[in-house]
């Protein structure tokens, strides 16, 4: 994002805003000041529309800086600190282009002090460069500011609606700066340009004018600003961000890549955010089919290989309700040690035991009743990945994901695609009941829970001809993946990779090409991956 200086001066003219003068809120008979802060002749009535748009101006009837260039320059040297202030006289050097601090007895003609020395000969200062890049840009950033932008004569007052005034409340902080500010203007009005008394009084409307960027700045800016609170930290939709993965070439074909034309492969665990109430439904859904109207079910302890039917608990549905699901999830998104916890059930005796399993489809007992042993040595407890892989399968089918790489340069830089599900490395097929999971994630349980998380991808893997237009590599970018919930949407989504505009740019080239891919095909295929 880029943030131009504003030209308070070029506004007011271009809009033909209206100036507050008058430093009172309110006249006798308790109505606002026509050329005040609330004045309904400068910014309209209240619920009028003008009050909530129209802005205003303090005319500072002289030059004063910009508050970011004010900040940028004292980072550079605080020694402009005392010119402005009016406390030190300078020289401006003619050989070094710069404003240099003299001595308190010095007596040389041409020196100055104060704003009005430093707006004289703002164009012809030079700043010194260094090896810091931070400095540089600070330096390159002052040269190249006429005095116009650099300074301003007026102050930009926001819409009365925004601060306005209330009898049964405080006045917000806002006005009270704006007043001072017009205080400010009126002393300095009366006492004229002569003296150490006008620099200081005018150093200190400097500063009030800075007050207001950093009162603004406060309330935009950090964790706790206005950006990151009402846009940046919140999840629209379920939205997250992620780094995109460089993607595997190990394979036979195109068709087994993770990630193709109309779809992106998608962590479980970004499946599960992007969709949260989708799966939580299902999951729910998944128990009641699973339990039914039973009040006890077959358990199987695989330590002992003891198999007894015990009754279930009376409330073992209070353990998935909706608020306990999300905590259940949120706890699998991020602590990969309990991605192979078992799917538990309460029972009567208050313990929890893992009432399903994995057996690849073979039936557990014999046609005579009696247990298939064979069956039973290869059984292992129905863990946590099993049922949110199994649900984001038919969660994620016909949804769609809407990827974003920021800054925004031009109709490429989003995209929208079809959701592969994505889990561990190492995958198989895996047949339960009538459905042929051809990808289904391999789960270890002799694994210890320092390795687990390691088996799983969690970063998403694009196809790579999106990501040149994208403006994205693979050192480490990222997108905001929003999942797409509506019918409707979905629908317009799959239309629109499938539509001219996906492909061609507006200038009428190819959109889609393999940009860095084939180095990387090249890459993989050369290198010796033992070593």
């Amino acid at each position: 994002m880029v943030i131009n200086i504003m030209n308070v001066d070029k506004m007011v003219k271009v809009n033909n805003l209206a100036p507050v003068t008058s430093p009172l809120y309110m006249t006798e008979n308790k109505q606002p000041d026509p050329n005040g802060l609330f004045s309904f002749q400068i910014f309209g009535y209240p619920g009028s529309r003008e009050r909530r748009m129209r802005p205003a101006y303090i005319d500072l009837e002289d030059h004063y800086l910009v508050p970011q260039v004010y900040k940028t320059l004292i980072s550079l040297n605080r020694s402009y600190a005392e010119l402005i202030t009016g406390e030190k006289m300078f020289i401006f050097d003619q050989k070094t282009k710069e404003l240099r601090k003299l001595p308190d007895d010095a007596d040389i003609p041409g020196m100055g002090t104060g704003l009005d020395y430093l707006y004289e000969y703002w164009g012809q200062i030079r700043f010194r460069d260094s090896e810091s890049k931070k400095r540089n840009d600070k330096v390159e950033m002052l040269m190249s500011l006429s005095k116009d932008e650099a300074f301003m004569t007026k102050q930009f007052v926001i819409p009365a609606f925004l601060r306005d005034y209330n009898p049964n409340s405080r006045v917000p902080e806002i006005n009270g700066m704006y007043k001072s500010i017009i205080m400010s203007v009126d002393t300095l009005r009366s006492i004229g340009k002569i003296g150490f008394s006008y620099n200081m009084t005018r150093s200190r409307l400097q500063m009030k004018i800075v007050e207001i960027y950093d009162y603004f700045m406060k309330l935009i800016k950090l964790k706790t600003g206005f950006l990151h609170q009402s846009l940046m930290s919140k999840n629209i939709d379920m939205g997250l961000r992620t780094t995109i993965t460089a993607p595997s070439y190990m394979a036979n074909s195109w068709k087994e890549l993770p990630a193709d034309f109309r779809h992106a492969a998608v962590p479980l665990t970004q499946c599960i955010s992007t969709f949260t109430l989708f799966i939580q439904a299902y999951v729910t859904s998944w128990f009641n089919s699973m339990v039914g109207n039973s009040t006890n079910l077959v358990t199987y302890d695989q330590v002992t290989g003891k198999i007894e039917r015990k009754e279930l608990h009376k409330n073992w549905k209070e353990e998935y309700s909706p608020e306990k699901l999300v905590k259940i999830m949120e706890l699998y998104i991020h602590t990969p040690e309990s991605r192979f916890h078992p799917v538990c059930i309460k029972f009567a005796d208050g313990k929890h035991y893992p009432f399903f399993f994995i057996t690849d489809n073979k039936d557990i007992t014999l046609d005579t009743g009696e247990i298939n042993k064979d069956v039973l040595k290869t059984v292992r407890y129905f863990t946590w990945t099993d049922l949110f892989y199994i649900a984001a399968e038919d969660v994620c089918r016909d949804k769609h994901v809407q990827i974003t790489r920021y800054p925004i340069t031009g109709p490429h830089s989003e995209y929208f695609a079809g959701v592969n599900v994505r889990t561990t490395y190492t995958t198989q097929e895996m047949l339960i009941g009538n459905k042929l999971y051809e990808h289904y994630p391999k789960i270890d349980l002799s694994l210890p829970s320092n390795k687990i998380e390691e088996q799983f991808v969690d970063t998403l893997e694009i196809f790579s001809p999106y990501m040149g237009p994208m403006g994205a590599d693979h050192d480490g970018d990222q997108t905001t993946n929003r999942g797409i919930w509506t019918l409707e949407g979905n629908r317009a989504a799959q239309k629109q990779i499938n539509s001219v505009g996906n492909l061609i740019s507006p200038d009428g080239k190819t959109a889609r090409n393999l940009g860095d891919s084939a180095q990387h095909v090249m890459l993989n295929l050369l290198r010796d991956p033992d070593d």
